[in-house]
């Protein structure tokens, strides 16, 4: 599972800018069109179907093995929600393929959370997985407090609750 996420995470990263100048006039409350002008999408078509791909055999994986994790319901539903949200930047990846790499750096975190269980599992006699444990849970609260805490609430109202007004008011219609 840690290969696949950390995949997504590779296909994800290739998908922005990488020159100093997208990043510079990086500020918190960035709204759509800036992100939308870091986003080069030169693999989104690949991204967006390996997404999909994942989310889809881990959901089957998880009705098949529904004992691999603790509480397999909210992953089931989070995935089914998640594989219903990226009808948008699939349908309309030129305009909206930005939104699919914004909302998956959570997977960054995600990542971090299985190679910490994982190492968590580890003989603690061990030296080596203790101290990666270490560095692994750093970047794990580092990652669950800067993205999920703090920048996926923002980027929620921001790019979402933009993109959303902006089509009703395009289409005439709430639910767009």
């Amino acid at each position: 599972n840690v290969v696949c996420v950390a995949i997504l995470n590779l296909l994800n990263i290739m998908n922005w800018r990488h020159d100093a100048a997208s990043w510079s006039s990086l500020q918190l409350f960035d709204g759509a069109e800036a992100w939308a002008e870091r986003w080069v999408g030169e693999y989104h078509e690949i991204f967006v179907a390996a997404t999909f791909s994942y989310m889809l055999a881990d959901t089957v994986f998880l009705f098949v093995l529904p004992q691999c994790v603790k509480i397999p319901g909210p992953i089931v539903v989070h995935h089914v929600f998640a594989i219903m949200a990226m009808a948008v930047p699939w349908c309309h990846g030129a305009t909206h393929g930005y939104t699919l790499g914004v909302f998956m750096l959570a997977d960054i975190n995600t990542m971090f959370l299985i190679l910490r269980k994982f190492l968590l599992r580890r003989p603690k006699a061990e030296l080596l997985p203790q101290i990666a444990l270490s560095v692994v849970s750093a970047c794990f609260y580092a990652t669950w407090g800067v993205i999920r805490l703090v920048l996926f609430p923002i980027w929620l109202f921001t790019i979402s609750g933009s993109e959303w007004a902006a089509a009703w008011r395009r289409t005439g219609a709430p639910l767009n």
